[in-house]
């Protein structure tokens, strides 16, 4: 039986000029990770990540000494929403009353709200792809993993396109994926298995790997 984890990226550079880019925190994070799944024998025989750099400088700490004959493959279609241009859109048509984020609850508030307008088709400015073409490319992201010669399949992504697959596996409504997104935790392990042409949800969003005591400063959602 095949297993899919899909592993969000360690904690980025919010707030930074580059976002993309994993905070020390982030590293911190995905190093721990490492030693989770060295701990549990747990290795890759295919690993995918999108091609943004948060993904990839997670999947090199993560699997440091332990990815030994496993293929690695970039797949654009596990990247992330462009989540900077949809909120500064949503924001632009509510006026000049418009809130302006400055704390991450702040964030969060209106990345919720523009999540949920873009859900709804009622952003007015053309944005880098609609939430139809988001849904579609993830799920084809999702169905086109090779699961028949591949047991562990790793996969480096974000909390959106985490939570979109979960969407769609188990048909959840838009604002459901919606809340999942903002419930994602920096390396967070979400892990499906597949029998036949289906993919199951096991496990969703654990982060068994930092939940002693010296590690909780270590969960983040950011």
């Amino acid at each position: 039986m095949s297993k899919i984890y899909l592993i969000r990226h360690g904690q980025a550079s919010l707030g930074k000029e580059n976002y993309d880019e994993l905070s020390s925190k982030g590293e911190q994070q995905a190093k721990i990770l490492n030693r989770y799944f060295r701990e549990l024998s747990i290795s890759p025989d295919l690993v995918i990540t999108g091609d943004m750099k948060r993904h990839q400088q997670t999947a090199q700490f993560a699997l440091e000494s332990i990815n030994g004959q496993a293929n690695t493959v970039i797949d654009t279609d596990w990247n992330e929403f462009d989540f900077e241009t949809l909120i500064r859109a949503y924001l632009s048509q509510l006026g000049p009353d418009a809130p302006k984020p400055r704390t991450p609850s702040e964030f969060f508030s209106a990345l919720r709200a523009a999540l949920l307008a873009w859900s709804k088709n009622q952003i007015q400015t053309q944005l880098p792809e609609t939430w139809d073409a988001f849904e579609s490319r993830v799920e084809q992201a999702l169905y086109s993993l090779n699961t028949q010669d591949h047991k562990n399949i790793f996969v480096f992504s974000s909390g959106g396109a985490i939570s979109m697959a979960i969407k769609h596996i188990m048909r959840l409504n838009a604002e459901t994926m919606i809340d999942l997104n903002l419930q994602s935790r920096n390396t967070g392990v979400t892990e499906l298995f597949i029998k036949g042409d289906k993919r199951y949800v096991s496990s969703f969003n654990h982060v068994s790997h930092l939940s002693s005591p010296e590690h909780l400063d270590l969960i983040t959602h950011a």
